[in-house]
């Protein structure tokens, strides 16, 4: 009889359970954008608030200095191509004077040693040729995606020492991407999984959403759902539900 109880007892379905919380949204990634590069601050395209497409000029500092090494360093590699080429046919005519026997080992060696270093010389150009643009492009910072702009703490005429700046110039987060965010009780944490479904309640508007993060909190835990939309008017802040399951 016992055994009959423990298999009902196990045959029967888990008891279903469903929640409806009190949230608030917020964004999704908050994204920092420091600078790569040292200089003078010449304009800030932006305002906290303002949606940017992926690619949009953010921020632009005095690229005078930039372009006038980047165009020093394509002379310099003109210049180092140059030299290469006539070191290479040197190597060339000393190849035939040597299989002659007519340039000493010395001669050939020294040769050798000139056609190398001329190498090396166009390989440097290039290199700080490449330098020169990376930094040419780093002068401007621009959306890494489509985004809205969340801080902007930077104003022209700043000078920005890269190797001593550790704060960030914009702060932005994606467009498109919100979380939900609310506090629950642990009993309720330990039935949640994440990347579990759930429903975000805005007003009138649903939004199919997912668990992205439970975690740890004075008094419980912290339930993050994120979800995907297409409404520009939801905002830091606002009342939502999160439905569970």
């Amino acid at each position: 009889m016992r055994t009959l109880f423990l298999s009902l007892l196990l045959s029967m379905p888990a008891q279903a359970w469903s929640a409806e919380l009190a949230a608030k949204l917020d964004w999704s990634k908050r994204v920092e954008l420091s600078p790569l590069v040292s200089g003078v601050v010449k304009a800030v395209n932006v305002e906290p608030g303002q949606h940017v497409d992926q690619g949009a000029l953010l921020l632009q500092f005095d690229d005078r200095l930039f372009k006038a090494r980047n165009a020093e360093a394509e002379a310099a590699l003109e210049h180092a191509r140059l030299l290469f080429q006539e070191a290479e046919r040197e190597q060339q005519r000393a190849d035939e004077l040597y299989d002659r026997t007519v340039l000493s080992n010395h001669e050939y060696e020294q040769s050798k040693v000139n056609f190398a270093a001329a190498s090396l010389a166009m390989r440097s150009a290039e290199l700080r040729l490449v330098e020169t643009t990376l930094d040419l492009e780093r002068s401007a910072i621009s959306a890494p995606f489509d985004a809205w702009v969340v801080e902007r703490l930077v104003e022209p005429g700043a000078s920005i020492v890269s190797e001593l700046q550790t704060a960030p110039l914009l702060v932005v987060t994606y467009a498109g991407r919100m979380r939900a965010v609310t506090k629950i009780e642990s009993s309720l944490a330990r039935k949640i999984e994440i990347g579990s479904s759930a429903t975000v309640v805005v007003g009138k508007q649903r939004y199919r959403a997912r668990v992205a993060s439970i975690g740890a909190v004075e008094g419980g835990h912290q339930l993050d759902v994120a979800f995907s939309h297409s409404n520009d008017h939801l905002y830091l802040g606002q009342k939502a539900k999160i439905i569970l399951p």
